[in-house]
């Protein structure tokens, strides 16, 4: 697991309001092939990214339509993070900045979308970035930072882009369920104990407990419903288990800044490793293009191979029995644990036909019978347990293999 720094709880947003003001300014005129001089600086008024020891690169990409239009990785001079790279195209273009770590973690990110690159001129580019630390929570333990970034979403398929978003280090626990929603509705025959992931929940359930949690701790709800006025004082006993046609019809409150459900896109994006992927070959021109192939979350085995799913997955052949306690096998890439294995996942999104098209932050279909489930689960074979595989599931189905972890934007 990637070592990074650490902030204590409710300094995040905090640390969220300093921005870093990076600028990649280019000297050339931007047409085909032609080489953009990049020099990256901090403002001298605060510490930023010139003062950051651990970083040991940095790389731009140029994203337009889903395409990269090319990427330079930088080196520190004396005074800035300096360097080139070719731009290949004009037009809207959206450029991302990574700072890397010497673990391969991004620890510095940053985006600057919808920039008209302009042939015949000298073209200039402010991109802000921000730190991304790890923030550890009061009532969930950590909450894992993931990059922003592209990737292919099947062989063939279109490209993905996903904002920068947190992802719980860990499925949600027996216990932190209890201790937000004051029941655990799993079946103990099937668990070690209150460290084990929850499960038997259904998906009404799982966005309950989002919202419960926001405001447990302060945040703002992302889920409405139209026959739930009051969060806070939901019952347990009150949420529904057996299909309902109001449920099913939550919205998103996209702006909120509470916790809620990941989407396909953001389970697929942070499984494969998103901008901190191991496996040789998988990142080209700063997109992720192989990362759906992959076995299991965390596999370096080219080809979608799974010969050491077992270092990272509770699955069938190693447990047939039981759940087992959260982050007891190897994290990913990005130190996220049983991303494969376990339990399943539930997930935001309706089931529906993907995208032919590049898509940024694709929420699923606009409605439908069944959820997407992901990951795979103890009870399940190897081959449930890859980075694009996914379940439909009906959003009331209550089982000892699905459970939950949640996201913040």
């Amino acid at each position: 697991m990637a070592r990074r720094m650490m902030v204590p709880p409710g300094k995040l947003r905090a640390i969220f309001l300093v921005y870093m003001t990076l600028l990649a300014i280019g000297y050339a005129q931007a047409s085909e092939n032609t080489a953009i001089n990049v020099r990256v600086v901090s403002p001298n008024s605060s510490p930023g990214l010139m003062n950051d020891d651990s970083v040991t690169s940095v790389l731009i990409v140029a994203i337009q339509n889903g395409t990269s239009e090319g990427t330079g990785t930088l080196t520190k001079g004396y005074s800035a993070w300096r360097g080139s790279f070719l731009v290949h195209a004009t037009g809207t273009t959206d450029f991302w900045a990574y700072a890397y770590n010497a673990s391969n973690a991004v620890v510095w990110n940053g985006l600057t979308s919808d920039f008209i690159v302009h042939s015949n001129q000298r073209n200039t580019v402010t991109i802000r970035m921000i730190p991304l630390p790890f923030e550890n929570t009061p009532d969930i333990g950590m909450m894992v930072p993931v990059a922003g970034g592209t990737f292919t979403l099947r062989a063939g398929g279109p490209n993905m882009t996903e904002s920068t978003f947190y992802m719980s280090a860990n499925l949600i626990t027996r216990e932190q369920f209890w201790s937000v929603m004051g029941a655990d509705p799993s079946v103990t025959s099937v668990s070690r104990g209150t460290s084990d992931p929850v499960q038997n929940v259904n998906w009404y359930m799982a966005i309950t407990f989002c919202n419960k949690l926001s405001l447990l701790e302060g945040l703002t709800p992302v889920y409405s419903v139209s026959t739930v006025a009051n969060w806070s004082s939901l019952r347990f006993s009150r949420i529904p288990r057996s299909n309902n046609l109001k449920w099913d019809a939550a919205t998103i409150n996209d702006g909120a800044n509470g916790y809620r459900l990941p989407t396909e896109m953001q389970y697929m994006w942070a499984a494969m490793g998103g901008m901190s992927d191991g496996l040789s070959g998988d990142i080209v021109q700063g997109i992720n293009v192989l990362g759906f192939e992959k076995g299991y979350a965390g596999s370096t085995e080219p080809a979608g191979g799974q010969k050491y799913i077992g270092n990272y997955a509770w699955y069938y052949t190693n447990d047939d029995i039981s759940t087992q306690p959260i982050g007891t096998k190897t994290s990913n890439e990005l130190g996220i644990f049983d991303l494969s294995g376990n339990v399943m996942e539930w997930e935001w999104d309706w089931i529906g036909i993907y995208p032919t098209t590049a898509t940024i932050d694709y929420q699923g279909g606009a409605s439908g019978l069944y959820r997407v489930a992901q990951g795979g689960s103890w009870d399940f074979i190897a081959s449930y347990c890859t980075v694009a595989g996914r379940l439909i599931i009906a959003p009331y189905y209550q089982g000892s293999i699905t459970g939950f972890r949640v996201v913040r934007q």
